[in-house]
């Protein structure tokens, strides 16, 4: 279900998978990232979603705040989620890697809560391992 759409970024939950997938459409301004990611992180935190998708495939950069917000943002909201497993769906830019595992140090160094994160380079290998354990506890 869309829960919502702008310029910059479409947010749905699919509560029969429990996933929240994030699209990126343009490249955001400082504040239109963190109205779309607070947004993403409420509904997670809301539909107690444990799977959370960001396709980024549209390739927008983040800049150092953004990270910083990113960072403080995930850390305060996603202790309070049931997200196991964060996959990032980004082109295929070393670039891209390294400034989302940067962020994903920063987030480590900050909390405790611990999810799996992954960085692909397309959707559909993304909610594969998304979901990789649910298909091999229901074909057991």
């Amino acid at each position: 279900m869309l829960f919502f759409h702008d310029a910059n970024c479409t947010i749905e939950v699919f509560q029969d998978k429990s996933l929240l997938k994030l699209t990126w459409l343009t490249q955001p301004d400082y504040q239109s990232f963190k109205d779309c990611f607070t947004i993403g992180l409420e509904l997670a935190v809301q539909y107690k979603v444990t799977h959370w998708l960001s396709d980024n495939s549209t390739g927008t950069n983040m800049d150092m705040a953004m990270q910083r917000f990113a960072t403080e943002a995930g850390a305060r909201y996603l202790y309070n989620t049931r997200i196991v497993r964060f996959a990032k769906v980004v082109p295929l830019d070393v670039f891209q890697e390294v400034v989302f595992r940067k962020v994903l140090d920063r987030f480590n160094s900050i909390t405790s809560h611990t999810i799996d994160f992954e960085i692909f380079g397309n959707v559909d290998l993304a909610l594969s391992w998304l979901f990789q354990d649910q298909s091999m506890s229901a074909s057991a």
